[in-house]
């Protein structure tokens, strides 16, 4: 995982989202002079900040760490039971 690759995702992310960096900061669930030093490189990025944004706001890991595919995927549909209903038969 390159760093500053990584960093610029989290920037466009910042900006596409329209937020600013506290804002972020807060939906994500880490702290605002944390997260300033991370985009600043004075940290590096970890994965457990990694973790936060994509549980967060939904951001695919794939994109935000490589770069690859789409920051949010389209959702996929929900995974429905087909189980059938139990039959009841009458003991008369």
């Amino acid at each position: 995982m390159d760093n500053q690759s990584v960093i610029d995702r989290i920037k466009f992310l910042i900006s596409e989202l329209r937020m600013r960096q506290n804002s972020f900061a807060n939906r994500i669930g880490t702290d605002v002079s944390n997260l300033s030093k991370h985009l600043n490189g004075r940290l590096p990025i970890s994965d457990a900040l990694v973790n936060k944004i994509v549980v967060n706001l939904g951001v695919s890991k794939d994109w935000l760490t490589t770069g690859e595919g789409v920051p949010f995927p389209p959702l996929s549909p929900p995974v429905t039971s087909r189980r059938r209903r139990p039959v009841h038969r009458s003991t008369t």
